[in-house]
């Protein structure tokens, strides 16, 4: 994309902005933000760390991740019946957020997590048993 056109789509979309905002249609633009966001944010660090070196690919996997993200999330509250606006958003923060996480503090994490089962299931649960490699 050149510059030329990078400019005009970002002065366009501030003309819909004030436009929104001066006419008091703000829940559009929160709709708006909101999808955005939950189209690109939880795909965005996994993504990163792919060896991808253009950023259309990049961007076009964080979208693939963020929309199986939010599948999966949807599914599993429609099925449990456990349905909440609030408990989606912060599974998808939690998604968005391990994605930007080192692999060594999501194995900390992985190991803090099996030894707090531990303590109420017993180290014997097939849960928590490791498998042989």
């Amino acid at each position: 994309m050149t510059k030329k056109l990078v400019l005009a789509l970002a002065l366009a979309a501030v003309i819909v902005v004030i436009f929104l905002v001066a006419t008091g249609q703000i829940g559009i633009l929160r709709w708006g933000l909101l999808g955005a966001a939950c189209l690109l944010l939880p795909g965005l660090g996994w993504a990163r760390r792919s060896q991808l070196r253009d950023a259309g690919d990049r961007l076009a996997l964080a979208i693939a991740i963020s929309i199986s993200a939010v599948t999966v999330i949807g599914t599993i509250m429609a099925i449990t019946g456990l349905w909440s606006a609030s408990v989606g958003f912060i599974a998808l923060l939690a998604v968005a957020v391990a994605g930007f996480l080192t692999k060594g503090v999501l194995n900390a994490i992985s190991t803090g997590l099996k030894w707090f089962i531990n303590l109420f299931v017993g180290p014997e649960s097939p849960a928590t048993k490791e498998t042989p490699r």
